[in-house]
């Protein structure tokens, strides 16, 4: 082989490798992080009752990060926490961005402590890419949802709590009446809702009809009932934004122990029709129709 030969030999191979390169690239291989970013996991307050998290990317390098796709993997969940957005994010240098991650279901329960990392798409200037990176857990918020939603799944086997309704006062400026229903499994043992606490929008009311962020309660649930709850609610606060700003104020959060001992938290959802009552009775009480 001829000298021009063997060097176009090596342009060939160079090139076919190259392209080896970009298409691994394209489907799943990952590259360096941009100099600079670091991730870190921590949940707001707000986001306790809609059930996600918050994925914040800093941007220590002096370049614009944008940032396509983002994904956090541990085997503490059954699935990937997925940022879900039809558009891109871009931070700048100097500053931080927070995603948003809904939580998926737990995986076993016997998992102890597990790694976790994040997979983000992102370019800088001219240059794309897809990296892994490991996030701050500095919290261990990834520990501890794993251990409430295993707190929950136990507590699912003796029984569920529904938010069915909520009861307008027969006077104005008197508490609504939440009515929460409990429908056995049958399974031996009981749970106690220890107490029902406040959100942005309303709150549970002492025997005055004040207003409190927790209200105890101490009622003990087994198979034989009692299946129906009553909580007396009151408006958190009276605002004509609270309403067309809430994106949680109708979650109403319930702290249960179980036979153990164990303590956890549990949300429970409204449904359409329940919101609507809820909207419905903060407007009348606050005078904002």
């Amino acid at each position: 082989m001829n000298k021009m030969r063997r060097i176009a030999t090596a342009a060939t191979v160079a090139v076919f490798a190259a392209t080896l390169v970009s298409g691994c690239q394209g489907t799943g291989s990952s590259v360096e992080p941009p100099q600079g970013v670091k991730v870190s996991i921590y949940q707001p307050r707000s986001d306790i009752s809609m059930n996600r998290i918050a994925i914040k990317f800093h941007n220590n390098g002096a370049e614009t990060l944008t940032i396509t796709a983002a994904s956090l993997t541990s085997k503490l969940f059954a699935s990937e926490f997925v940022w879900s957005s039809s558009r891109a994010a871009k931070v700048s240098p100097g500053f931080t961005i927070d995603l948003r991650f809904d939580i998926p279901p737990v995986a076993s329960c016997d998992e102890g402590i597990s790694a976790s990392s994040v997979r983000f798409g992102w370019s800088v200037g001219n240059v794309s890419g897809t990296s892994v990176i490991t996030p701050d857990d500095t919290f261990s918020i990834l520990e501890s949802l794993h251990s409430n939603g295993c707190f929950i799944a136990e507590m699912n086997t003796v029984g569920t709590f529904t938010a069915v309704s909520l009861t307008p006062p027969a006077q104005e400026l008197a508490p609504a009446k939440l009515l929460i229903s409990f429908v056995p499994t049958g399974k031996e043992g009981t749970l106690t809702i220890n107490s029902v606490g406040s959100t942005t929008l309303l709150s549970p009311a002492d025997p005055n009809g004040i207003g409190s962020s927790q209200l105890d309660l101490g009622v003990v649930i087994g198979a034989n009932g009692p299946f129906e709850i009553t909580v007396p609610i009151v408006p958190n606060r009276c605002d004509a934004h609270g309403i067309a700003e809430d994106k949680v104020g109708t979650r109403i959060p319930l702290l249960v122990k179980l036979d153990d001992g164990t303590e956890g938290r549990f949300v429970l959802p409204a449904s359409n029709q329940l919101r609507a009552q809820m909207y419905s009775f903060y407007t009348s009480f606050c005078g904002l129709g």
